[in-house]
């Protein structure tokens, strides 16, 4: 009996110190507040609904792996004029090869890329992912999307934000509570942080305000092997550059952080790895001269001159930035481009005011429909009933510390699922209260109808509930937001009405009649004759 009692003292402890237990940075051992988390409906906050362009993430792959398979060849000894990717089309064309005596640029290629259908044509070396590597590539996506999303939320300090991919889908689904800066957190969101080094062609011609003007000396024709940018590193109109393949990307950096120019303004910071600064001395050695751009996004941020041969990995890019335009660039490349399109299918914001109304009309309703369920239960239970209260009053108590222990969040349809679990709570209790009563006509003693209602009565409690959770678990796994939250709070509420309605319950009646002095016990209903004393 002892036991019984020490295990509910111990479950009670445990929630109120989840409940009340000061959160980090908080001075005191108790806080004045509870420690719930409270979700973006009741909060407010911002809410979207994104997409993965997965065939996005196909042609970003195909155009990263034209550069990357050059230069790995080449620095293999074999030699490719030019990679020129078609990324709608999926393949990759290398024109003007040739291997060192004894060896082949095909026979090379079909070793070291078995995942890549390589085919012999006219024009050179067709190279296309097969199926399995494209299926891949679009999976890591959007988990890739996920998580460089998370952490880039994550470094603009909002308090617990809910990131989740929707089941067996390309959707994700954002939820920012507290958070009110909608443009800012489109910038982080969308924008890939794709950042690239690309050598600007010709040297002679650095930048030109039409592309009719830029592609004049071509014919109008974009040269193969090169790609038409916008310049916006002057400042005021844009302009037009024309680049070359891809030479570093943001995997080839150890680190970027804030710094400053010579002048105090604000700038990038950026270590290259091992790897990266061995490309970039190389490419600095062969270009003296030339312009070599810096492209974030899609867009020519900076296009330095170089003057002279660099080794050192560590350098600044320059431009005309604002403090926060460099945090947010910061924060991108740091966590990594996004390797696909990324588009706002649904976007809401939630004031404040509606969270607090909700939570104020909710804690009004658990309230009312715990005064209920308490009075029908003393007037038809009479004792019984007043320690099937009890246990209720334990029963929400527990789900309280529960939700504060495992960080789960407080939405409005869980408000919904804790006031069906009052209702839930006490059918335990009536099934049994009702058996009891069964064996109570049957002649058997107080002590030994107790403890038989209680066992007969466990089986049929235990099933119910078992179902009940399934289906929550079921909606947990498919849901999203909402529903969620409200599968979160019914499978807590489920696990603590088993333990307040079948353990604590009976302890409540065997330290009633484990008095020598309580024979009988009052189990019928108030208004009414008592079929059995």
């Amino acid at each position: 009996m002892r036991f019984r009692w020490i295990i509910i003292l111990l479950a009670i402890l445990a929630s109120l110190f989840h409940l009340f237990k000061t959160a980090d940075g908080e001075d005191g051992f108790l806080s004045k507040e509870l420690n719930i988390r409270y979700g973006l409906d009741l909060q407010g906050g911002i809410f979207m609904q994104l997409e993965v362009d997965t065939e996005d993430a196909i042609r970003q792959y195909i155009e990263e792996q034209a550069g990357s398979i050059k230069v790995n060849m080449e620095t293999a000894g074999y030699t490719i004029g030019i990679a020129e990717p078609y990324p709608e089309e999926k393949k990759i064309l290398f024109k003007d090869t040739s291997a060192p005596e004894g060896e082949s640029v095909y026979d090379k290629l079909k070793d070291d890329y078995s995942n890549w259908i390589v085919d012999q044509t006219d024009e050179g070396i067709v190279v296309s992912p097969r199926s399995r590597l494209v299926t891949n590539v679009q999976e890591d996506a959007i988990n890739q999307t996920v998580y460089k999303i998370q952490n880039r939320i994550d470094e603009l300090g909002v308090t617990e934000p809910s990131i989740t991919r929707a089941l067996n889908s390309n959707r994700i689904i954002l939820e920012l509570a507290g958070a009110d800066d909608v443009e800012r957190v489109h910038n982080i969101v969308k924008e890939p942080g794709k950042l690239e080094w690309r050598l600007v062609h010709p040297p002679s011609v650095t930048a030109a305000l039409t592309e009719v003007e830029l592609l004049a000396p071509f014919g109008g024709n974009v040269p193969a092997g090169t790609r038409v940018f916008p310049n916006i590193s002057q400042g005021g109109q844009t302009a037009y550059s024309l680049l070359e393949e891809v030479i570093l990307t943001a995997s080839n950096i150890r680190d970027v952080y804030h710094s400053r120019d010579n002048n105090g303004m604000p700038a990038v910071g950026i270590t290259l790895d091992r790897s990266g600064n061995l490309i970039f001395s190389s490419v600095t050695k062969d270009n003296i001269g030339n312009n070599l751009a810096v492209v974030l996004d899609g867009k020519i941020i900076s296009a330095p001159n170089i003057m002279t041969h660099l080794t050192d990995p560590r350098f600044i890019i320059t431009g005309q930035f604002s403090e926060r335009e460099v945090g947010d660039m910061v924060v991108k490349i740091k966590s990594g481009s996004l390797p696909a399109e990324v588009r706002i299918l649904e976007e809401r914001v939630i004031g404040p005011t509606l969270g607090r109304d909700a939570i104020q009309q909710g804690g009004r309703a658990a309230g009312l429909g715990l005064i209920l369920v308490a009075v029908f239960m003393l007037i038809w239970y009479r004792r019984a009933g007043f320690y099937s209260v009890i246990a209720l009053v334990l029963n929400l108590i527990l789900i309280a510390g529960m939700l504060s222990a495992l960080g789960s969040v407080l939405t409005l349809p869980g408000i919904a699922g804790f006031i069906l679990t009052i209702g839930m709570a006490v059918d335990a209790n009536v099934l049994v209260f009702e058996r009891i009563k069964e064996e109570l006509k049957t002649g058997l003693s107080v002590v030994r109808a107790v403890d038989a209602g209680f066992k007969t009565a466990y089986v049929t409690i235990l099933d119910a509930n078992i179902t009940t959770f399934i289906a929550a678990f079921c909606l947990l796994l498919m849901g999203q937001g909402p529903i969620k939250g409200f599968a979160v709070m019914l499978m807590i509420g489920i696990i603590s009405s088993i333990f307040t309605a079948v353990f604590c319950s009976r302890t409540f009646f065997l330290a009633y009649l484990g008095d020598s002095k309580h024979k009988t016990i009052t189990i019928w209903p108030m208004f009414g004759s008592t079929p059995v004393e």
